[in-house]
């Protein structure tokens, strides 16, 4: 019994050391994030830039470079204990294929249905009080007449750089932090998919991105990181190529 509780209280006190250093690493990624905020603002008041390519490079500085860049330097002790994969949780529990396959289709298709009728009674509400349902940003910078590199940079940030680095910060260590300061699984998953939708400066869209984040969430506890980030993936780019089609 004595060696159960010694062993327990073992276990306790690693969860409570890997849940400050997760914190840690959010804080981290907030000066990460607001300094690439700094550089971008600069880079654009002293050069003015026009070009849409340019214009979404710097958009994409602040949150998806600098922000888990200044993260993943604060882990690194962790990362030296532990290793990346179990760090990041990237296939814990693993998941036999057959499985894996099954829970991404249903969390894929939640995902999307999900998504668009939360959306659509978004829009109905605010066309119905005259509020603005905002364009997409990506849409709104395509419209500055964007090339075909911009499409190319497009892609690879909505369907893997925006993945990666939202799941890496968001379902792993935001909620890992807030798992271990609050005690409680489903207000820690409720809180990160909270600050995953405001994150996103769209008002109107919270309630989806909210949904969103914890249906991610699920899929992360359920196959780990590698999971949430193909699931997250594959829904950015149906949806781009959704809104693409039907503008």
């Amino acid at each position: 019994m004595e060696e159960d509780q010694e062993r327990a209280e073992i276990v306790e006190a690693e969860a409570l050391d890997a849940a400050r250093q997760y914190a840690v690493a959010v804080v981290w990624a907030l000066v990460g994030f607001g300094l690439g905020m700094v550089v971008a603002r600069a880079v654009t008041a002293i050069f003015k830039p026009q070009q849409p390519v340019v214009q979404l490079l710097l958009g994409l500085l602040p949150f998806q470079l600098t922000a888990p860049l200044a993260a993943v330097i604060s882990l690194r002790s962790m990362t030296a204990q532990k290793g990346w994969r179990q760090t990041v949780e990237w296939d814990v529990p693993r998941l036999v294929d057959l499985v894996a396959f099954r829970t991404h289709a249903v969390l894929f298709v939640l995902c999307i249905f999900c998504s668009v009728a939360i959306n659509w009674l978004s829009k109905t509400v605010c066309d119905k009080f005259g509020i603005p349902f905002p364009e997409q940003s990506l849409i709104q910078m395509a419209h500055g007449n964007s090339n075909v590199l911009f499409w190319i940079i497009a892609f690879f940030s909505v369907m893997i750089l925006a993945p990666c680095v939202e799941e890496f910060l968001y379902r792993q260590i935001m909620f890992k932090a807030l798992e271990g300061a609050l005690r409680r699984r489903w207000a820690a998953v409720s809180l990160t998919a909270l600050c995953f939708a405001l994150a996103h400066g769209v008002l109107p869209m919270a309630p989806a991105l909210f949904v969103l984040g914890v249906l991610f969430q699920e899929a992360k506890r359920r196959g780990g990181l590698r999971q949430s980030i193909v699931l997250h993936s594959c829904y950015n780019g149906l949806m781009l190529a959704l809104v693409l089609l039907f503008d």
